[in-house]
């Protein structure tokens, strides 16, 4: 659909890279089998061959995006964290970090995923969108401001909050779904009053003691993140009525503002990560 004010962002080299074998996050070794990661290439190509097939992305524009600059990622992350991405990526494979596993592309794909995010949020902001929607690999919330971890290289929304925060937004809402804790972007906004940060995620799944009920943010952030940890086997059902009855209400209540919402796809019942039974 020509003109549309629907956005997609993706990338053919966020399809490149490679996070390598695992079992779950634990480090492929002695008594450890090397399985498939979730939500890599094939995954990624049939979820954007499906959109195509049936028609939904006629009522979106397609964009290529930039990569993030030094300034942008700068926003979240510390320089040493940049210059290990780039140099485990320049050897061709390595850890970038706590199990991110990197491959020669890499580092150009998590510059394009977290740039896609940035410019998504700030084509929003600008008013050449309603929506954006990002494709793009490697995924974010794990990503802590000084390390990459679990697949994380750049945390792509916490990146795009900060740079809508520059942009000129005041309050910023992230919605973070996937069936793990986001305890990346927690840890960016914890003491920031003008981001909400929204986790729902199965209970005491990963990271390990992260992502409690009881971590409500810090300084003048306290209030400002709220952490719905869900019971293993968790469905639609239970999801619709977070939303509903937590996060519709607690969007308003901050003001206006932007939202962004990072869909992890773990928390649906066909993937391995966890015990989720969304549809």
């Amino acid at each position: 659909m020509s003109g549309s004010r629907l956005a997609w962002f993706s990338h053919e080299i966020c399809f490149w890279h490679d996070p390598g074998a695992g079992s779950g996050y634990v480090p492929v070794g002695p008594g450890v089998e090397p399985l498939r990661q979730f939500a890599v290439d094939p995954d990624l190509r049939r979820a954007e061959g499906l959109v195509k097939a049936t028609g939904v992305m006629d009522h979106y524009t397609a964009h290529t995006p930039a990569p993030a600059t030094d300034e942008e990622l700068l926003l979240v992350h510390v320089p040493g964290h940049i210059d290990r991405i780039e140099a485990a990526s320049a050897a061709g494979a390595g850890d970038a970090g706590v199990y991110a596993h990197v491959n020669y592309h890499s580092a150009r794909a998590a510059r394009l995923a977290a740039g896609a995010c940035v410019q998504a949020a700030t084509g929003v902001l600008d008013g050449r969108f309603d929506r954006a929607y990002c494709l793009v690999r490697p995924p974010g919330h794990h990503a802590e401001p000084d390390r990459a971890m679990a697949l994380c290289l750049y945390n792509n929304l916490a990146v795009a909050a900060r740079a809508a925060q520059r942009h000129g937004a005041r309050r910023v809402l992230i919605l973070d779904w996937d069936v793990h804790h986001g305890n990346g972007i927690q840890r960016t906004f914890y003491e920031d009053p003008d981001v909400l940060y929204i986790s729902v995620h199965q209970d005491g799944l990963f990271p390990a003691a992260s992502g409690l009920v009881m971590e409500t943010g810090a300084g003048e952030g306290a209030g400002s993140t709220l952490n719905v940890p869900l019971p293993a086997g968790s469905g639609h059902g239970a999801y619709l009525a977070v939303m509903e009855r937590l996060v519709e209400p607690a969007g308003p209540a901050r003001g206006p503002g932007p939202g962004q919402v990072g869909g992890g796809v773990l928390a649906g019942g066909g993937w391995g990560a966890g015990r989720g039974h969304v549809r």
